[in-house]
């Protein structure tokens, strides 16, 4: 990847602007006189520095390499899983996730996976209640503050009815998310926010 620093090293001194701006006057037959120079210089300026931001890649970040719902591991950091994600046209169920480097922004960093024992579905109603036990109680753990202190909230995903029988689905994956929903950069492990 190239540095997105480069574009912008030449700009260090404002020489760069007199140079262009004498450039221009000359290509245009007429003597380079300080009010000229100067008067060139303010439109330049700023046209060579609209023209360094935006060569400097400040596009929204890609949304990151789809991965499997069902292989998601505490420390892993993500996107938003989108509606042409989700299975069968359900968005609540999601088997694919837009995965990220913890280091790049991202919604949602996983600190906590939890694999349910029972032989059988347990239920909706119990699926969700299991789950908000595990992720409140596994917060402080990984942020290093307690949940109602914190600036950071939680989500969870866990299984379905569907998932559980047809996936063999086991999973309540507990995520760290901004309670804004602003992006995250870096991880969240200890970071007592």
């Amino acid at each position: 990847m190239p540095n997105s620093d480069a574009p912008l090293a030449g700009l260090a001194g404002a020489g760069w602007v007199w140079r262009i701006a004498a450039r221009i006057l000359r290509a245009r037959n007429r003597s380079a006189s300080p009010l000229d120079l100067c008067m060139t210089a303010r439109i330049v300026a700023p046209l060579v520095l609209l023209f360094a931001v935006f060569s400097t890649g400040c596009t929204p970040p890609p949304e990151g390499d789809l991965g499997s719902v069902f292989t998601l591991r505490q420390g892993e950091c993500m996107n938003d899983a989108s509606a042409s994600d989700a299975i069968d046209g359900d968005t609540d169920s999601v088997e694919q996730v837009r995965k990220r480097p913890c280091s790049e922004p991202h919604k949602y960093e996983i600190y906590h996976v939890h694999r349910v024992e029972d032989a059988q579905y347990p239920g909706q109603a119990a699926i969700e209640t299991l789950s908000e036990k595990m992720c409140l109680e596994n917060f402080v753990s990984f942020v290093g503050r307690e949940y109602e202190e914190s600036d950071l909230n939680y989500q969870m995903l866990w299984p379905t009815q569907s998932g559980w029988d047809e996936e063999n689905d086991r999973e309540i994956v507990c995520m760290l998310s901004t309670m804004d929903d602003s992006m995250l950069v870096g991880s969240m492990r200890d970071s007592k926010r």
